[in-house]
């Protein structure tokens, strides 16, 4: 009996002690985005004498003076579209991409996917500087369509390699029903493939954008003016108008995180779904 009663004692004091950590941990995890929200809703005078607790009266006086700053909406319009445009023309490519490594049969197919994977190993760093010596040439630096084209190449290895694995999952029986039907390698891919590939692309899209809108050094180089910054960029670079009112700049790095934590939240039951049947499939 004594020694049922010490280790019941044992696993009381263990699972206390797993407890504690996952709480201290889930706290500071939690603790920057606390900070972050209740900095932005601080005037300059509450910030300095409260940097880190809440203060009293809450105003919205700091995020209104972050919104009505200079170009700070174009930023943001900036940002959607780029991370949009990047998004879709990747993907659609990483989809036809998977389909043809995985379902079609041709020469050079495995070739493909290893070099695919191989793509993913190449650091973006080393690719800057030809990359910046071609768009030059082509007139595309500080357009667009440039950065557009750089996000799409960067992320389409590793979404074509995600959705590879899925797709090699999908029982050809099924496609072999819709050829029979009529169906052709697009329609099968369209009607079929595409609409039972929702946790594989939401993961790929919460995945991608989250890269893209906080991607820095890329849109730095390839879009130097400030017309055409991302919200990364813009808040980066012209940061220092507002440098001594710390409110201010935090609450426009809460304004510019608000959009990936709505993407998030509205595709979370896909992406954890997406990552399981990736986890027990694999």
């Amino acid at each position: 009996m004594k020694r049922i009663a010490a280790q019941l004692v044992k696993k009381r004091v263990y699972k206390s002690i797993v407890h504690f950590v996952l709480v201290a941990t889930s706290l500071l995890s939690i603790f920057p985005l606390l900070w972050i929200i209740t900095t932005s809703l601080k005037t300059k005078p509450q910030y300095l004498a409260n940097k880190i607790g809440p203060s009293w009266p809450i105003t919205l006086s700091s995020i209104e003076n972050a919104l009505s700053s200079a170009n700070f909406l174009k930023w943001i319009l900036n940002s959607f579209f780029i991370t949009g445009a990047a998004i879709v023309l990747g993907t659609v490519i990483a989809i036809f991409a998977a389909f043809a490594i995985t379902k079609l049969s041709f020469r050079g197919r495995d070739l493909l996917l290893d070099y695919s994977i191989a793509l993913m190993a190449i650091p973006v760093i080393v690719m800057i500087t030809p990359l910046y010596i071609l768009f030059s040439r082509l007139r595309i630096v500080n357009t667009y369509f440039g950065m557009i084209l750089v996000y799409s190449g960067i992320t389409a290895p590793f979404s074509a390699y995600l959705l590879t694995a899925f797709f090699k999952t999908i029982h050809w029986g099924i496609i072999e029903s819709a050829i029979i039907d009529g169906c052709n390698s697009l329609d099968v891919l369209i009607r079929i493939i595409v609409p039972i590939s929702g946790p594989p692309l939401a993961t790929l899209l919460i995945v991608n954008s989250l890269w893209i809108w906080n991607e820095l050094l890329l849109a730095l180089i390839f879009l130097p003016m400030d017309k055409t910054h991302t919200i990364m960029v813009g808040l980066t670079v012209h940061q220092s108008r507002y440098s001594i009112n710390v409110p201010v700049v935090v609450a426009g790095l809460l304004i510019s995180a608000l959009p990936m934590l709505i993407l998030y939240f509205a595709l979370q039951k896909f992406f954890i779904q997406g990552l399981v049947e990736g986890s027990i499939k694999g």
